[in-house]
């Protein structure tokens, strides 16, 4: 198993996430035989396989697993354990590497529930993904090698890119950060709409301006060279507009803000990670 068209993938359960991975797998090898998908509810694929009438789908997760090479556990925190006990057996006899992008789960109990010998890696994508845009955290046990690193990355990077943690407590920040950050970024952009409407922008015109700036902004980013700081001093004038902008920003203390939002985020992590210990 060298690259993703020799490898058997099976994606266990058919949410958001899972349709992302697999728009993004689909794109990336032609071999739709070579993946499996099951959801308890078979309606859920009556347009997917309306569109590629080759991937095989089941409303069973024993079904989907079996001869797989690869297993990415696609289900609800709270199911993982359930579906653990489920696919267990097949997981050992096959020697199959098992992803899992459930919140809080860690891959001490994801060893618990399946086996300790098992090349278990944990994962964090967060919504752009849908669009390929997302970005992934990953954390490998010790019985991932390189090979199974690889390929683990190679599948998430058909949806955006990648980054592997040394450290799994990593994961409490990375959900905090970039798993619910497209939520604080749409709510800033959401302000600075409103904010347009009130000095007398149509709602529709401030809201362009609004959505085409951060997306705007976020690729001049990631495809600059520059740090974000001086990014920001590039565009920002002595006795300009965007200084007193900014300066605005600095009065209500942006950096405790964000602060406070992440600390309150990742303890929010930390919480449903040792409910989760505690069952």
């Amino acid at each position: 198993m060298t690259n993703i068209t020799d490898t058997r993938i099976a994606l266990v359960g058919y949410g958001n996430i899972a349709r992302s991975l697999l728009t993004g797998l689909l794109a990336t090898t032609p071999e739709a035989t070579r993946i499996s998908v099951s959801n308890p509810t078979a309606d859920k694929f009556t347009e997917l396989n309306q569109k590629n009438n080759r991937l095989r789908t089941y409303t069973s997760n024993v079904q989907a697993v079996e001869n797989a090479t690869l297993v990415i556990l696609c289900v609800k925190p709270n199911m993982i354990q359930t579906v653990c006990a489920e696919i267990k057996h097949l997981l050992i006899k096959q020697t199959t590497i098992l992803i899992s992008v459930a919140a809080g789960v860690s891959v001490d109990l994801l060893q618990q529930w399946t086996s300790e010998a098992l090349p278990i890696i944990r994962c964090m994508p967060n919504t752009p993904s849908a669009v390929g845009c997302g970005i992934t955290a990953l954390y490998a046990n010790q019985c991932a090698d390189t090979e199974h690193k690889k390929i683990t990355a190679d599948i998430f990077a058909t949806v955006g890119a990648t980054v592997w943690l040394n450290d799994e407590q990593d994961m409490h920040v990375v959900t905090a950060l970039s798993g619910s950050g497209p939520a604080y970024f749409f709510r800033f952009t959401e302000a600075l709409a409103k904010a347009a409407q009130h000095s007398g922008c149509s709602t529709e015109i401030a809201q362009r301006l609004a959505l085409q700036t951060l997306y705007g902004a976020a690729n001049l980013a990631v495809q600059s060279d520059s740090s974000l700081a001086t990014l920001r001093e590039q565009i920002t004038s002595k006795g300009g507009v965007t200084e007193q902008g900014l300066k605005a920003l600095e009065q209500v203390d942006i950096d405790q803000i964000a602060h406070t939002v992440l600390t309150k985020a990742s303890a929010r992590s930390i919480e449903i990670s040792q409910q989760l210990e505690d069952k």
